[in-house]
């Protein structure tokens, strides 16, 4: 079922995937609300729990169908943002109307056999890939920080980006001072 675009089955559970897939690669908080109060009303934390994955992932793509009743279905979901990441969403609902989730779950899994790999890239073009997803990152507010590639003791590449005081509008360097004591316990 891989390769080719692949539509859910008209099942109820592949319904609501179909919705949960929506609702979360449209990051609107008002479609989210509206699919977790009809499939999710008795999850006080799913609307967090949405908007987190979408932050992190930047949406999922549904990529193949492992296997699909009518309550329940399992799908190989590619994420957007992760560069080459799986995960397998099982979702199983209630024989209602609306059907309901009762059990879902997400694993990150290898690539599935027939993936696409990304390409090797050489030290230059490795470094430019990474700068540029930094500051892509880092526009998003996604990273704010300080970095150092080393090879055989040289430096590959480091820099800084984001803000090391949003309030003042103070950038990161690379002599920021970080407080981090408490992380490390």
């Amino acid at each position: 079922l891989a390769g080719a675009t692949v539509e859910l089955p008209s099942t109820p559970a592949g319904k609501v995937l179909a919705g949960y897939l929506e609702a979360l690669n449209s990051g609107n908080k008002d479609k989210l609300e509206a699919f977790i109060k009809a499939h999710r009303p008795d999850q006080p934390d799913a609307l967090d729990r949405m908007l987190d994955l979408r932050w992190n992932t930047g949406g999922l793509d549904l990529y193949s169908i492992e296997s699909s009743q009518a309550q329940n279905i399992q799908a190989v979901l590619h994420e957007r943002e992760g560069y080459g990441t799986y995960n397998r969403m099982s979702v199983t609902v209630s024989d209602g109307n609306p059907a309901v989730i009762t059990k879902i779950s997400l694993v990150r899994i290898p690539p599935p056999t027939g993936a696409p790999v990304p390409e090797r890239l050489t030290q230059p073009a490795a470094v430019a890939a990474w700068e540029a997803e930094i500051d892509k990152a880092a526009a998003n507010g996604k990273f704010s920080g300080v970095w150092l590639w080393t090879k055989n003791g040289k430096v590959i590449t480091s820099g800084a980006r984001g803000k090391a005081d949003r309030e003042r509008g103070i950038d990161n360097t690379l002599n920021t001072r970080f407080r981090i004591g408490s992380m490390n316990k």
